[in-house]
């Protein structure tokens, strides 16, 4: 028997996505800082209805609001503590962060020492 793909309802959401929509739920200003850096990043998901978004990449958003073009830094979430550690899509573990930051924190994060257990557990010597 032959079976297409894989579908999931919409309202199956990726974890990521998940985490923004929880972090913006309460939110009303399209602006935030980012939590290493703190420079002003821009929620382009409230921004408001009457803005016209021109150019949206990872490093980058240009907009229109009454008639004037603006330029801000999108914002991401971060995990504080990584979903891959154990840590959950709460709001008291997520945070603003710029695109760059949140890149260079995951960066980091793979690149730290592991501890002793996780090693002796990798290696199946628990």
């Amino acid at each position: 028997m032959m079976h297409g793909p894989r579908t999931f309802p919409d309202h199956e959401l990726s974890a990521r996505d998940q985490a923004r929509d929880y972090y913006l739920r309460d939110r009303e200003s399209a602006t935030d800082k980012c939590g290493y850096c703190n420079v002003d990043v821009i929620w382009r998901e409230l921004l408001p209805a009457e803005s016209r978004v021109f150019k949206y990449t990872s490093t980058k958003i240009v907009w229109s609001n009454n008639g004037k073009i603006k330029k801000g830094i999108p914002a991401t979430v971060e995990h504080i503590v990584p979903l891959s550690e154990g840590g959950g899509n709460l709001k008291i573990n997520l945070m603003a962060a710029c695109f760059e930051c949140n890149q260079q924190a995951a960066a980091d994060r793979r690149n730290r020492p592991r501890t002793k257990e996780k090693t002796r557990i990798l290696k199946g010597k628990w």
